[in-house]
């Protein structure tokens, strides 16, 4: 890889993160949060990161379901992902999978578990998918996770939530969830 490659991505990493900030803010704002809330959880030490994938071609068959990488939430704050074509998917209220749009200059925001926590529930984590699709894909993901020592709790304004959730760290929380990735590999029950 050349100087170029990492210098683009390295600036890519870095506006993602502006844009996390901003978005925190504004989250912040909206649900009537302390404005710095999500920011002092949110250092230079935080747990972002970002992710490159690619998908190949691949038609939906009997030995590959239309899934290419199962149902799930991601453990942050939120993730902004751009993506080159069509193939990721979310869930709606209904249990739906919509397809999601894309472009080079668009760019989707998925709330993650952290939020969901913090608001006792009152905003859900974006379940999402990717599926098999015909023709290349690309996919970038970056995410706003929070430092490792951060808790994750359910604040004051969303009591009625409270009970729903056990405070966790952000590194914690990770932990959490591989376990329980693990247990569903094996065919275990949660």
């Amino acid at each position: 890889m050349g100087d170029d490659f990492e210098r683009d991505v390295s600036r890519f990493y870095n506006d993602c993160d502006l844009i996390a900030s901003q978005l925190s803010l504004a989250f912040a704002k909206m649900l009537g949060f302390e404005v710095d809330h999500f920011q002092k959880l949110r250092t230079d030490k935080s747990l972002s990161l970002l992710q490159l994938s690619y998908y190949p071609p691949q038609q939906p068959s009997q030995q590959a379901p239309r899934e290419m990488v199962g149902a799930q939430t991601d453990g942050v704050l939120f993730s902004i992902i751009n993506q080159n074509c069509p193939g990721l998917q979310i869930q709606d209220n209904q249990g739906r999978w919509c397809n999601v749009r894309c472009g080079s200059e668009r760019f989707i925001v998925l709330v993650g578990d952290a939020m969901e926590i913090m608001t006792g529930g009152e905003i859900k984590a974006t379940r999402h998918r990717n599926v098999c699709t015909p023709h290349d894909r690309a996919m970038l993901t970056y995410r706003a996770g929070l430092d490792a020592d951060a808790v994750i709790e359910t604040h004051e304004l969303y009591n009625e939530g409270k009970g729903l959730y056990l405070p966790r760290t952000q590194m914690e929380h990770f932990s959490i969830r591989k376990s329980s990735l693990e247990k569903l590999q094996s065919g275990e029950k949660l």
